[in-house]
């Protein structure tokens, strides 16, 4: 297993409206791919990744996450469901108004992606329109 060598983030980083550093930026792209996840830990179902990076994630989930919680994910990559497995740190949490599709936005950091699921995410988000 390897790092993503992602410096920690703070609560506030990568929020939506947040001013991410263009450092960060220009490392780790945001954009939205047909990606899924899932927490085989929670035994729930996979579900739609909003943007993506090498770095991190961002979710929307009904589920009360706290910062620093670790989770063992796992990704589903296009194009064909290729599953990839990555230690994630949530990174933020945001209550979201009662109209929105989920209670919480979250972001989790990707901690260690070995080195195949690295090359194989870096392929899936090539091409993908920035977010």
């Amino acid at each position: 297993m390897v790092s993503t060598a992602a410096p920690l983030r703070t609560q506030d980083q990568d929020k939506p409206g947040s001013h991410e550093s263009q450092e960060e930026r220009r490392r780790f792209p945001r954009v939205k791919a047909p990606i899924f996840f899932q927490i085989p830990r929670l035994r729930d179902e996979h579900r739609p990744v909003l943007d993506v990076s090498l770095g991190g994630l961002r979710v929307y989930s009904d589920d009360g996450f706290q910062v620093g919680e670790r989770f063992q994910l796992e990704l589903l990559l296009p194009p064909d469901g290729t599953e990839i497995s990555a230690l994630a740190q949530v990174a933020w949490v945001e209550r979201l108004p009662p109209d929105s599709p989920a209670r919480y936005d979250v972001g989790f950091e990707l901690l260690i992606v070995d080195d195949d699921g690295l090359r194989l995410l870096g392929r899936a988000l090539e091409g993908a329109p920035p977010v």
